[in-house]
């Protein structure tokens, strides 16, 4: 357990560094790159993903599948970017080629999109790093986390109207995971125009949609139709009570949310219908967040802007309530799940 937190902690000793680096340089009337210790903390947290052995859900499924060329669905999908990755680390003999390759595209993206649209960069990556759907959860599904970290990457050809820069990026997603095909529909989210009303529309329409939605996987996707079985895992079913409040948040403060903000609100379009999706197949299993989970990880980007609007000094004591709430997020679902995060190993142990 002690190893998880000191990971988080050295977070937070980076951030603490950049402002007293920063509030310094700048009386001194030095060039400051502010960017510098935030690249540090994605390079721990890329180390920690990239090297570590047995931690993860499916870690053992993606192992046997390199090391022990047992035929599974990693590679049984079509799914060509996953079964170059898994070629290569069999043909290098080294089977954290596979994870490494992973890691270094998500935390890529992840870097490149907080630093870039985020109003606070280092809340964004603690979310992103003590939120139970995020990055520890990316130790287990693996592909579609790269997909979802490309997919998020892909969002600025979005806000840029390069609609075939997108579908090029949407598409190498699809070549790591199927389901990021539906980012498809992210591109034309953004021509509608939302209003309050449709909101509650779409949430009165959700139990006949997921009728629908589930005859459209079991018809078009059935190799999927296993996620749709009800279930009483406990995976994602909490989680999705974080997401409806800062849905009802992001319901009543639109429109400051969005003003003089467009890129805020397609963020707020895409995260609204993905929170839709998780809502509609929340009792069948795990395909309604790992769906949603390609427009719900704009929550590391949408809490912060959220967070933007509160004055200062209600800000920070926001904060001291905020921070310690996800680190009790992360503990919790390390300690729940302590049978594949703990104890943690590393390849050099090996």
């Amino acid at each position: 357990m002690w190893v998880y937190l000191i990971v988080v902690f050295a977070i937070f000793v980076l951030m603490f560094f950049e402002k007293v680096s920063f509030d310094y340089r700048k009386k001194n009337l030095k060039k400051f790159n502010k960017n510098g210790f935030f690249f540090a903390a994605c390079t721990i947290l890329f180390i920690f993903s990239a090297f570590r052995y047995d931690v993860g859900w499916d870690y053992w499924a993606y192992y046997n599948t390199i090391k022990n060329d047992y035929v599974t669905n990693i590679i049984s999908r079509n799914e060509y970017l996953t079964i170059f990755l898994v070629d290569l680390s069999k043909f290098i003999g080294i089977t954290n080629i596979y994870f490494f390759i992973n890691s270094l595209i998500l935390m890529i993206c992840i870097y490149l999109v907080i630093v870039k649209y985020s109003n606070n960069k280092w809340m964004s990556l603690i979310v992103f790093v003590t939120f139970p759907l995020f990055y520890l959860n990316s130790f287990s599904v693996i592909r579609i986390f790269t997909a979802i970290a490309i997919t998020f990457y892909a969002f600025k050809y979005i806000m840029e109207n390069k609609f075939w820069k997108y579908i090029f990026f949407v598409y190498i997603a699809s070549l790591f995971h199927q389901t990021a095909l539906i980012a498809i529909l992210f591109y034309f989210i953004k021509y509608i125009k939302v209003k309050r009303s449709w909101v509650l529309f779409l949430v009165f329409i959700s139990p006949f949609m997921g009728v629908i939605l589930e005859n459209i996987v079991n018809l078009y996707f059935p190799e999927y139709s296993v996620y749709l079985n009800e279930t009483d895992s406990i995976e994602g079913t909490k989680a999705i009570l974080v997401f409806l409040l800062m849905g009802i948040l992001g319901f009543i403060y639109w429109d400051k949310l969005v003003y003089k903000d467009f890129s805020m609100e397609v963020m707020l379009k895409i995260f609204y219908f993905s929170l839709f999706i998780y809502i509609v197949f929340l009792e069948n299993g795990t395909i309604g967040h790992r769906f949603s989970l390609y427009g719900t990880i704009f929550f590391i980007l949408i809490l912060p802007k959220f967070m933007s609007l509160i004055k200062k000094d209600e800000q920070f004591t926001l904060n001291l309530i905020i921070y310690p709430v996800f680190i009790l997020f992360y503990i919790y679902i390390i300690y729940t799940g302590a049978v594949t995060y703990l104890p943690y190993d590393t390849i050099f142990n090996f």
